[in-house]
This record gives structure tokens, sequence and C-alpha cells, in this order.
């Protein structure tokens, strides 16, 4: 097996995280691999999108009467369509921030579903272009599974005392803790 293309880590940093080198056999590097699908999985699930991005299509949105419009998925990349109870609107009068569109001396007129939005989304097609921090949190969910199955391996920082004697300081073995470093890439929800 090999990861997917939206895998949120690789093989070899969980390797490294884990101090583990070569995991020795395709048995245990294929199971390791299913960990970082898993983990992977579960970041795009608490963000609510995935952060390698995709296309939303007439995505509906209450209007607030303010001149902002707050986006569920980031960032956004692209406007396609904006429309007022399916009468479009000149996408060229909005600008795209990162989370929201603004409408500069538009107000989006207040409403239950009243407008569509089709937009595109995301960090971009590459692993080097997700933020670090999401990144993170997948490698220590996967991490933490790989713990959990009794695989040797050690979650945290190296250290050495004065002495010349190394530890190892175990960090983040609460999941709920990884994904809350996360909370600030996660989905408006309302």
């Amino acid at each position: 097996m090999s990861l997917s293309s939206n895998a949120l880590t690789t093989l070899a940093k969980l390797q490294q995280y884990l101090d583990y080198g070569d995991t020795g056999d395709t048995g245990t590097a294929s199971l390791w691999e299913d960990f970082i699908e898993d983990a992977s999985d579960r970041v795009r699930s608490y963000l609510g999108y995935d952060p390698f991005g995709d296309t939303e299509s007439d995505e509906l949105y209450d209007g607030n009467g303010m001149t902002r419009l707050p986006i569920r998925k980031r960032p956004i990349t692209a406007l396609s369509g904006i429309k007022l109870d399916d009468t479009s609107i000149d996408v060229s009068t909005f600008e795209i921030r990162d989370w929201y569109i603004d409408g500069l001396t538009y107000r989006f007129i207040e409403g239950n579903s009243n407008y569509k939005v089709s937009y595109t989304h995301g960090y971009g097609d590459t692993l080097g272009a997700i933020p670090y921090a999401i990144q993170l949190a997948a490698l220590k969910l996967a991490a933490l599974d790989v713990l959990e199955s009794g695989k040797k391996g050690y979650l945290g920082i190296s250290s050495v005392t004065s002495s010349g004697g190394g530890s190892k300081t175990y960090v983040d073995k609460d999941a709920d803790k990884v994904l809350e470093k996360i909370e600030v890439y996660r989905r408006e929800t309302w």
C-alpha cells in the first residue's frame, strides 16, 4: 500500500517523530500508513473541510445584513458565483478574504438560505502548502495510534541530562488536545 495523495503527513516523518527508523517490514509500514490515512481523515473531519482544497457549488448561506459573508471552508481562493434567491450577482464587485467574502459596499440582505455561493478553497495541492500545524496534528494522531497498537517508538521530545544521559518526554497523549491546537483552522459553524 502507499499513501493517498491527500495524506496529511508521510511515513518517513512518522518514523522520525517516533524515533523508530525503518519500520523493517512491509506489514508494519502498511499498518502505519493506515494510521496516517485515519489520522488525516480525523483532521479533515475536525476541520470540516479538506485543507488540500475543493470546489463548492451553490452552497447555501444566510444573509446577515453585513458587508461580510463568512464562508465555511477556507481559505477561499476563487469566487465563481453568488446568487441572491437564484438571481446572479456580479462577483467582480466582491473581494475574497481568507474566510469571508467582502461586499465592500454591498450588504448581504438578511434571510434564511437566501444566498448560494460557488467557490474554490484550500491551501494547495501539495503537502508543503498545508499549514504545518495541520500536518503536525495528523502526525501526532498517527503516532498515538502506533503507540496504542503496541509498536515500539517514542512520542515526545529528546533531551540530554547534564550527566549525559538521554531521556524522552511524552507530550500530547490526548487526541482531543492535539486537535484543539488546530482550532484556528476549523471551518466556521453557525
